[in-house]
């Protein structure tokens, strides 16, 4: 596990939220009630995908460390969103 996700993962836990390995990728993924959150770390940025729990409909973005930790503090995790 790298840095990125190590640091991502305590801030996910810290919320409350059950974090779940990507086997093979430096990734994880959550859940809300009607979405899904994927930090993949991409050396430079991490990548979060969001999908819907049938994984049709998603969106993607690119953030820094910092951002995504912000983003992760800031969130309301009772309900699923886009970024």
């Amino acid at each position: 596990m790298t840095y990125m996700i190590e640091k991502i993962r305590g801030a996910l836990e810290s919320k409350g939220m059950n974090v779940y390995d990507i086997p093979g990728l430096n990734a994880v993924r959550v859940s809300t009630h009607d979405r899904s959150f994927y930090f993949y770390d991409e050396f430079v940025h991490v990548k979060i995908l969001i999908t819907d729990l049938h994984l049709i409909d998603y969106s993607k973005t690119y953030k820094s460390l910092d951002e995504t930790l912000e983003y992760i503090e800031s969130f309301d995790w009772t309900r699923g969103a886009y970024l």
